[in-house]
């Protein structure tokens, strides 16, 4: 009696794993077919502005900041001089915000990191830097950030004739 018994629990777990082994060769296949990628179509390219690699791959999405619809590049630069993590995150939102009220919005900005330039005015405690950016690898602009101490920085964007485009404050 307990040898049939032995047996039944021995053919269920043997289905058991059967269907488990039959179940993971079955997902292993469907995903590499969903995942095929032709590399011919890939594109690497070095940000000139940044000095950043990109790639730029069919079926994957390139690698964004804070979640936003385009990529960020040389913006750690930023943190090289001073600027504080948390007002880097703000000065990204300003960028997205300026992106937004865009009819087009941009896919990409770069920092120019040649460009950066760091003063401060010791009459108003103020910390100012200035930096080109160019949007979608065409559009180039110029930015000034302004803040005191730890504070919220202020973006200002102006065009190639200096005149002011955008201001977050």
């Amino acid at each position: 009696m307990m040898r049939i018994f032995n047996k039944k629990i021995l053919i269920i777990v043997s289905l058991c794993l059967l269907l488990m082994i039959g179940f993971i060769v079955f997902r292993v296949l469907t995903n590499n077919k969903n995942e095929e990628i032709d590399s011919s179509k890939t594109i690497i390219y070095e940000d000139s502005g940044s000095g950043e690699t990109v790639i730029d791959t069919p079926n994957k999405t390139k690698e964004k900041a804070m979640g936003d619809s385009f990529v960020m590049l040389g913006f750690t630069k930023l943190l090289e001089i001073g600027v504080s993590y948390n007002q880097l995150e703000k000065i990204k939102t300003h960028f997205s915000d300026y992106s937004m009220k865009l009819e087009d919005h941009f896919k990409e900005i770069s920092i120019t990191t040649s460009s950066i330039k760091s003063t401060f005015n010791s009459d108003t405690n103020e910390r100012i830097i200035t930096f080109s950016v160019i949007i979608d690898r065409k559009t180039s602009l110029e930015a000034k950030i302004t803040y005191i101490g730890l504070g919220s920085p202020s973006l200002y964007l102006y065009d190639e004739y200096g005149n002011q485009i955008h201001k977050s404050i």
